[in-house]
């Protein structure tokens, strides 16, 4: 990928996840959890590894896109699933998400080729490489999608706010500044999204 064309998607990928219509996205990786998977699950595609260490995780398209938390947990459980079902042949891919269906999302690390595997073993493929799934799921004809507005937070108590009715609130980062409840619409001043 260009410099130019990472600025683009890392940008894209930010206001998506920032905006009110997806608010799920992670932080990025740091380079000492991306080194501790592969001494585990072994070398991560290199533009998957430039995007968990500049996008995070969310919502690429209609597909799930795991981050470095969640990536080693999606490994074993697909290294599990590919077991039970007798699969042959994905030894080469590198699972990362899932689809809107269930199936596993991943990297085919001969072809490059993004690819879902269906629960019976069948593999589909759904982009030519990482950076063209990148670039269908995050751009609009190679442009900042005009939908995604930038969105201005101002703290605020939502009506179905978690500690009224007596669970914690679960952070993420809205802005930088301010967080957000995944479950409530309240908004709070401060990165409480960091503090576990």
């Amino acid at each position: 990928m260009t410099p130019e064309l990472k600025s683009l998607l890392a940008e894209a990928h930010r206001r998506l996840h920032v905006s009110r219509y997806e608010r799920r996205g992670g932080q990025p990786a740091t380079e000492a959890a991306l080194h501790a998977f592969e001494s585990q699950f072994g070398a991560i595609p290199p533009d998957f590894r430039w995007y968990l260490s500049n996008c995070g995780s969310g919502t690429v398209g209609s597909e799930h896109v795991d981050g470095i938390d969640k990536l080693s947990e999606t490994h074993l459980r697909f290294r599990h699933a590919r077991e039970d079902n007798s699969w042959e042949g994905q030894d080469c891919v590198f699972v990362f998400g899932t689809d809107g269906g269930g199936g596993w999302m991943g990297i085919d690390t001969e072809s490059g080729r993004v690819v879902v595997i269906y629960e019976d073993g069948e593999v589909a493929t759904k982009a030519a490489s990482f950076q063209e799934f990148l670039v269908k799921g995050l751009l609009d004809d190679g442009k900042l999608p005009a939908v995604i507005p930038e969105t201005r937070y101002e703290p605020r108590t939502g009506s179905d706010d978690c500690e009224a009715r007596g669970r914690k609130h679960e952070w993420y980062n809205a802005d930088g500044r301010h967080s957000g409840c995944y479950h409530c619409a309240t908004v709070r001043l401060g990165q409480l999204w960091k503090k576990k």
